[in-house]
């Protein structure tokens, strides 16, 4: 074997070698991406179980059993009312505060966190109220070591009363 044919070969094995390594490289990134899709897809589940659920309750504690056409009977206060514990819950509100820690088979460790504030709507802006409104917005927050992110959703609840 000449010196032309060694050089050959090793040029030959270098480029081998990097194949192997960009190939290897690309399989451990899209292996990460996969795995990072179904942390985001189970705490999207985790987030929109929360909404839903908090939008099959009653608005308010005072509209649980009864009707109102005021809002200064609307509860001053958001939260779970005493001795309310999750998840027997009865209104939108009572899951301001709600931290939940999720620990699912085969996946990730998820924190889930819940605010809910009283808004005032004007067109298509969405401001926190300090006054007591017929509409409530509930923030869900998941999180995970496992995720770069934090996920977060949204969803507004209104009162209507129809005579």
């Amino acid at each position: 074997m000449g010196t032309g044919q060694t050089l050959l070969t090793i040029m030959a094995t270098m480029m081998l070698g990097r194949l192997i390594l960009s190939v290897n490289t690309g399989t451990a990134m899209s292996g990460a991406a996969i795995e990072m899709s179904a942390y985001r897809i189970t705490g999207t589940s985790l987030g929109t179980s929360i909404l839903e659920e908090a939008s099959g309750m009653a608005f308010d504690e005072a509209t649980d059993t009864s009707s109102i056409n005021n809002t200064s009977f609307l509860s001053t206060t958001l939260g779970p009312e005493s001795g309310e514990v999750y998840p027997d819950y009865d209104d939108y509100d009572d899951f301001e505060g709600l931290v939940r820690v999720d620990s699912l088979q085969g996946s990730a460790v998820f924190t889930t966190r819940v605010d809910v504030d009283y808004v005032s709507i004007s067109g298509s802006t969405i401001v926190v109220s300090g006054t007591r409104t017929y509409n409530k917005r509930i923030t869900v927050k998941v999180s995970s070591p496992s995720m770069t992110d934090t996920l977060k959703f949204y969803d507004v609840y209104s009162y209507w009363y129809f005579r």
